[in-house]
Order: C-alpha cells, then structure tokens, then sequence
C-alpha cells in the first residue's frame, strides 16, 4: 500500500470531465471559469452539482443571478477555455483576452461559447459548503448537443486538457 497525495491521486484517477462554468452579471458582462469538479446529481430532477472557490468572482455571479450555463467544449475551443483558468473575472474580461466568440442559445439564460460541444442551462437550487470551496448544486432547466465532436477532458491532475 502506497499513501497518496491528493494532487497524485488525482493524476492516477485521470481523465477527468472538464467544462466551461458561464455566468453572466447583473450588468450583462459574461465570464467563463473553466473547472473540472463537476457531476451528475441526479437524471430523474435533472440535477448537476460543480465545485468551485468560494471566494471566487464567479461563485459570486452564480449565487447572485441563480443562472449558469454548463458547456462541455470541444478541441476548436478548450485552449480558451483552459486559460481562463488562469486569471480572474473580477479584474479580466475573459471573452476579450481570449478572444471567445459566444451564442445566445433559446431556453438559455446565459451564452455559450462557440465550440461547446454540450450545453446546459442552470438554475441554482443550493450552495453547501465545503472547506474553502461551495458545492452548487443546479437545476438542469434544458441541455442540448451543439456538435457531433469530442468533448475534452482534463488529464494528469488538471494541468492539461485533451480528447481521450
């Protein structure tokens, strides 16, 4: 028996699901947070959970709107994706400096990035919390496919994404 870290458990559990979290504010500014701590709660309520910082601008977004759109992206789109996972939304308008292109999506509350491969659009039910991270859990009020192509996944502890 080998005792592990968490950060070397995570390398030999990988590939892990990998999807943009997009929030849109008040003011109508959108962000995307890429993030990986995510799942299926339940199919018969249509319910999905992610975890995220509870510190963070977009668990901030979240809890304020109830309203996110959940977008599983493609290779044409995961470099952008994974580099907002580098800076902040708070000080960064992410869509600029990545330059992301976006769609507005019927039965959707917030827009997609072009290149997601699915969607879906969340209403928040509940935060519970966990540590330094809360625990969203979500209505799914409408999911959809945008593309026939692979889905990326985060492989070796969250430092990169790819198709399997």
């Amino acid at each position: 028996m080998k005792e592990l870290t968490l950060g070397a458990s995570a390398k030999l559990t990988s590939p892990h699901l990998f999807a943009a979290i997009v929030t849109k504010d008040d003011a109508g500014r959108v962000n995307i947070m890429g993030a990986s701590w995510i799942t299926f709660a339940s199919l018969r309520d249509a319910k999905m959970v992610f975890c995220i910082s509870d510190s963070g601008y977009t668990g901030g977004i979240v809890e304020s709107t109830k309203k996110a759109s959940l977008c599983f992206v493609t290779e044409k789109i995961a470099d952008k994706i994974f580099k907002c996972c580098t800076t902040s939304g708070r000080t960064t308008d992410k869509i600029e400096a990545f330059g992301i292109a976006l769609s507005e999506l019927e039965g959707f509350d917030v827009p997609v990035p072009d290149g997601t491969g699915v969607a879906f659009s969340l209403e928040l039910d509940e935060v519970v919390g966990g540590c330094d991270h809360g625990i969203y859990v979500c209505s799914v009020k409408k999911a959809v496919q945008l593309s026939e192509e692979p889905v990326v996944m985060a492989f070796d502890g969250y430092s990169r994404v790819g198709i399997l």
